[in-house]
This record gives structure tokens, sequence and C-alpha cells, in this order.
């Protein structure tokens, strides 16, 4: 972060361990990037929406360019830049059942269908077994992921559109996807073009 000063990166964690934001933070401290990271002055609200979020120019401004959200025994009263991801962020299906051919859009955690300030698009894609009546959801492999072009542009730009066909107006902010170097550069032809950058 040091050498890329006008770049910010977001951590989306997920506790599936139930480790304690404090049993985090001695990594983010000794690494030194806990130096970078956002910790907002807003608490959080009933409503779930409607912080006054920096921008992109004044988080870089302000050299809190880490973000770092954590799904689950987030406690910004412990450790404030390690944020309540479901507080602030909604997220659309993940467990989408290979093949695909349709992405969902409409919210899914958490469960309550409340809206949140931001958004993440799931572009992830499972094996589905079921055994004794209990679905049991793998990753697909790097290769199924090329041979059902899953990562592609124009797969990612399917999904994004219909999801501005849900979401209206509101920007979808993250994009999260498995094999992110498979295809053909598809996620960041896509994000270059979500914020009008030419590649």
């Amino acid at each position: 972060m040091d050498a890329n000063p006008r770049e910010i990166i977001t951590f989306i964690i997920e506790n599936v361990s139930g480790f304690s934001p404090t049993d985090l933070q001695p990594s983010f401290e000794q690494s030194g990037i806990a130096s970078y990271a956002f910790a907002p002055e807003f608490a959080p609200e009933s409503s779930h929406s409607g912080y006054k979020w920096p921008t992109l120019n004044e988080l870089i401004a302000q050299n809190t360019r880490l973000v770092v959200f954590m799904d689950d025994k987030a406690d910004v009263t412990l450790v404030p830049y390690i944020l309540p991801e479901w507080e602030y962020v909604v997220e659309i299906p993940y467990a989408n059942v290979n093949p695909v051919t349709e992405f969902p859009c409409n919210q899914d955690r958490p469960y309550d269908g409340v809206p949140r300030d931001l958004v993440v698009m799931n572009h992830f894609v499972y094996n589905r077994a079921t055994l004794a009546g209990k679905n049991i959801d793998t990753p697909i492999s790097a290769k199924q992921v090329e041979e059902h072009a899953y990562n592609s542009l124009d797969s990612l730009d399917k999904h994004w559109q219909t999801c501005r066909s849900v979401w209206g107006n509101r920007v979808l902010n993250f994009v999260t996807l498995d094999f992110y170097n498979i295809g053909d550069g598809g996620i960041f032809k896509l994000v270059d073009q979500i914020n009008g950058v030419s590649t």
C-alpha cells in the first residue's frame, strides 16, 4: 500500500472459525496495515442505511485506504476498523448451483430484507450433491469455471445488467468470484466498465 498510494483495498472476512476481532487485530498491527484502516465516525443505527460514507478521493486523501468487514463477531468497540458486515452490506445469493443459466440478484444475506448502503454481487457457482435429503454444496473447480465461461466478461456483464434491473440506480459496490485469473480478464473489464474507466 505504501507503493500504491491511490489504491483502496477492501477485506471481507468470512469468520467461519468464530474469531474475536481482538484475535485478528495483532495481524493488522504487526503487518503495518492497521495504520491504513478506515474506522468510521458514525455508529451502527437501527435503519442500517443512510450512513455518510467517504468518497474514494476522501479515503485516499485521509490515507484510510483499507476497509475491513467481518461477517460474524465484529465489534467496533473492541477493534474500530473491523466493521460488522451485515450492518452496512447486503449480498445477493452466493449458492448458485452448476450449471447456471441466469445468476439471481435478489437480496440474500442478511435475511431481514432491509436494504443496506453497500451491495455485494456474488458470482460464485457450486456443485451440489444430495445425501440423505441434505444438500451439500462445494465450489466448482477452475476447469469447470473455464468450461462454462463463468468468469468471462459476457457472463459477468449479463449478471450485472440483471442486477441493474433489480436494484435500479444502485451501484453494486463489490463483485466477488472464484478464480479471478481464469477467463478473458472479465472481472477487471467489468469493474472498469462499471467505473467508466477505459482499459
